[in-house]
């Protein structure tokens, strides 16, 4: 699952430095990702594999690029319960 803090980095780091540093392997998904703004399911077909492959490489590739810049793991918890009022 993509966490809050997968998007922050999309949206905190400049797209060229991603680009520029994303694996030779994965810059099509990426582009297909964000440039065509396909669904996993979408880029799964285009890459003749499953989505849950497409999903895999893209959080492996973030994870890399979170180590090459020093930015920390994500520490988001999906299920974290919601305050009741």
């Amino acid at each position: 699952m993509i966490s809050r803090d997968d998007i922050e980095i999309e949206i905190n780091l400049d797209a060229e430095i991603i680009k520029d540093n994303i694996n030779e392997g994965n810059r099509e998904l990426f582009r297909l990702r964000f440039e065509e703004d396909m669904s996993w399911r979408e880029i799964a077909e285009v890459l003749k594999t499953t989505p849950e492959a497409v999903r895999q490489r893209y959080s492996r590739e973030l994870v890399r690029i979170r180590k090459k810049f020093g930015i920390p793991p994500c520490k988001f918890n999906a299920k974290k319960p919601r305050n009741k009022k």
